[in-house]
């Protein structure tokens, strides 16, 4: 299930997989920022290439530009929450960019994870 926000930059997306495969999963990367809930399933996140175990109730942030890819471990259902958008659309509700900072005031492939028992 995806979703466009029409007129906000914004693009929301639901995804269950109940046999995944890793053919599915490809290195890529975005126009625009995007935060990953992890609900569950089994694998890694590799981030320009850093590697991050996820949990459940993982957080992955990811800036415009930064190559990512799910390494799934297949015979678990994997299920994720995304969400991509434009920081540029923020601006006007967020113009000092508090935000935005976690996506872009780090090195690339740093600190792209936020645990639940973070949040």
């Amino acid at each position: 299930m995806g979703m466009s926000i029409d007129g906000v930059g914004m693009w929301f997306n639901y995804s269950r997989m109940e046999h995944p495969v890793q053919s599915v999963f490809s290195m890529h990367a975005h126009e625009m920022c995007e935060l990953l809930y992890f609900v569950g399933g089994v694998g890694t996140y590799v981030v320009e290439g850093s590697e991050y175990r996820l949990a459940p109730g993982s957080v992955m942030l990811m800036r415009a530009g930064e190559t990512h890819m799910m390494h799934i471990v297949p015979g678990t259902p994997y299920e994720r929450y995304v969400i991509n958008f434009s920081p540029a659309q923020l601006a006007g509700m967020d113009p000092e960019g508090r935000w935005t900072a976690p996506f872009r005031d780090r090195p690339l492939g740093q600190k792209n994870l936020y645990t639940a028992a973070q949040l």
